[in-house]
């Protein structure tokens, strides 16, 4: 139904924007705003996903930012991207003048592990959290990375009132199975005397699946580009530290780290008590690592890797005494 004040109601038995959508939509309208009931089978969310992801989208786009939105539903299944989908999902999503307001999302992943996205408002300002014991199938169904393989995730956000956000992102015992970008790290000759990593350290290093205990990075979003601080990385075979911009309104990354192959390698050098006193102090020393650089479009970044040297004795403490 139409009024003088455009839509005012309408009632879609069965939406199908994609081949994977069968759905229902009501829509009221509501104070200025509408109320939005979805129920059904199943909804492809995929263009939903990549529009929100989309380089330059901000406060500053107008149109249907000013009108106030209450969508709230439940769907047998969402379609995301990696042959990704949740099952079982609930929806509460709130707008007002283009800010969202309220945030409740709960899904089941096809391994059986729940996800749990919130947004509270304990004050004029927001927090964001979000939850899995499966982050791998998380990052697939976003589009963000499809090489991890399990994980518990932690993500927290909390905004601040120049617009910022800020907070942490903190992964535990997952791995990342066929990685090229690992692999170019060990097997690139970098050093002066064109060596790679694992000629320097006389060992193949296997990480066409590596197994990681922990992940952790401070993560600020500002002026539609998002940059991590203090990310560290800790695994069976590797450990690293890195820095920089994960995607800025652009859609370019410029990421700086430091990477330590044979983790288990270097730890049994460092406690070996005669090697660690020469080295400095015990298992807080080490022996070879490199510096890494990605750039480029993030969804397609350039792995620049830079010459074999002894880490810093600081890098080597972040990634051992890392919990």
């Amino acid at each position: 139904m139409v009024g003088k004040q455009g839509l005012v109601s309408a009632d879609l038995k069965r939406m199908r924007l994609a081949p994977a959508d069968d759905y229902s939509l009501v829509v009221r309208q509501n104070k200025g705003g509408y109320d939005i009931s979805v129920s059904g089978k199943s909804a492809d969310v995929r263009s939903l996903i990549a529009e929100l992801k989309s380089p330059g989208r901000g406060q500053g786009d107008g149109g249907a930012k000013s009108t106030n939105l209450k969508i709230k539903g439940r769907l047998d299944r969402v379609v995301g991207f990696g042959d990704e989908a949740l099952s079982g999902v609930s929806i509460l999503y709130g707008s007002n003048g283009g800010k969202t307001t309220a945030l409740d999302v709960s899904g089941v992943t096809d391994g059986g592990q729940a996800v749990v996205a919130k947004l509270r408002r304990p004050s004029e300002l927001s927090e964001v959290s979000v939850t899995s014991s499966d982050a791998g199938a998380v990052a697939r169904f976003v589009n963000l990375y499809n090489r991890m393989i399990g994980g518990l995730m932690n993500l927290k956000l909390s905004e601040y009132a120049n617009g910022t956000w800020s907070g942490s992102l903190d992964v535990r015992d997952f791995r990342v199975e066929n990685e090229q970008r690992l692999q170019s790290i060990v097997t690139t000759p970098a050093g002066a005397d064109g060596k790679s990593l694992n000629t320097a350290v006389k060992k193949d290093i296997d990480v066409s699946s590596a197994r990681f205990q922990r992940a952790f990075a401070r993560l600020v979003y500002v002026d539609g580009g998002l940059r991590v601080e203090n990310g560290v990385v800790r695994g069976e075979q590797v450990g690293a530290t890195f820095q920089g911009m994960v995607r800025d309104a652009k859609g370019q990354i410029d990421l700086t780290g430091t990477f330590m192959p044979a983790y288990g390698l270097n730890r049994l050098f460092g406690e070996l008590p005669v090697i660690g006193i020469l080295l400095g102090n015990g298992r807080d020393r080490g022996l070879l690592g490199i510096t890494f650089k990605l750039t480029g479009a993030t969804e397609q970044p350039k792995l620049v890797v830079n010459p074999l040297s002894i880490i810093a004795p600081g890098v080597f403490r972040q990634i051992f005494e890392f919990r």
